[in-house]
């Protein structure tokens, strides 16, 4: 029994139901409180409380609401007495129910429920939720692991993903990707020039026709050196008139300052 098969169950039987927007509310914050408490045989959970979390739903309308929703063979409760909470059973469609102890309204009856509620909890790992995930069984004899991909690789990033990936590749893909990879490698010595392995697997890039060129190790392309520009021929009388000018504006100056003897 998980979220989802009740989700499905419950749409399922809407059309026969009808069943109003209050107790469609009520049913899925029923199932997320199961979900929260890690699926037990049952739970316990008060009015006041789902009313808060219904709000503006009242004690009356929840009432009518999980009797319609029992009436629908989705739920059994037990309600509360004084400070006892009513007790919830979520039904799975697909399994026989364990009737619902009944109760009285003596304390000892209250108490031993409460206790067997308890002890279920402790128990009931059988009770958790199954995901939808579906877990890849253990490689056979002779089937390529992800070890030996990871290994030949060589470069190590998101292994959790890589390894989820891989786990979705069929036999043939990853002997194919293992053979491909030695090629791979080779042409790609820097790891730096070489893909993201959850990238390589995303891509199946062992279907690409041909290896990247290798990127290490090759000579550097030379660069050509500048030319050189002409060296402009420098005319003698312009020469001499600059440095007459400089000289003249030397003695200048130096007779400003000059001192009268």
């Amino acid at each position: 029994m998980n979220g989802y098969t009740l989700a499905n169950h419950f749409r399922k039987l809407r059309p026969s139901f009808s069943f109003s927007s209050q107790e469609a509310d009520l049913f899925y914050e029923l199932v997320a409180l199961c979900n929260d408490r890690g699926w037990p045989t049952e739970f316990q959970y008060p009015n006041h409380l789902l009313c808060a979390t219904l709000h503006p739903m009242v004690e009356s309308t929840l009432v009518r609401a999980r009797n319609r929703l029992k009436q629908a063979g989705l739920l059994e409760f037990t309600s509360g007495h004084k400070r006892n909470p009513t007790v919830y059973r979520l039904l799975d469609p697909d399994a026989s129910q364990i009737p619902l102890p009944e109760t009285s309204k003596s304390a000892s009856t209250n108490a031993g429920i409460s206790k067997g509620i308890s002890d279920r909890e402790s128990e009931g790992c059988i009770y958790k939720e199954k995901t939808k995930r579906k877990t890849k069984p253990p490689a056979a004899a002779g089937e390529a692991a992800f070890s030996d991909f990871w290994q030949a690789y060589g470069k190590k990033e998101d292994r959790h993903k890589c390894e989820q990936r891989w786990n979705t590749l069929t036999a043939a893909e990853r002997q194919a990707a293992l053979a491909h990879i030695p090629g791979y490698v080779a042409a790609t010595p820097d790891k730096q020039f070489r893909k993201n392995p959850l990238t390589y697997l995303n891509g199946k890039c062992w279907q690409d026709e041909e290896l990247p060129t290798a990127r290490s190790g090759q000579q550097p392309v030379p660069v050509p050196a500048p030319a050189l520009l002409p060296v402009p021929e420098l005319n003698e009388d312009f020469l001499a008139e600059q440095q007459a000018r400089a000289d003249a504006e030397q003695d200048a100056h130096f007779a400003k300052y000059a001192v009268a003897a």
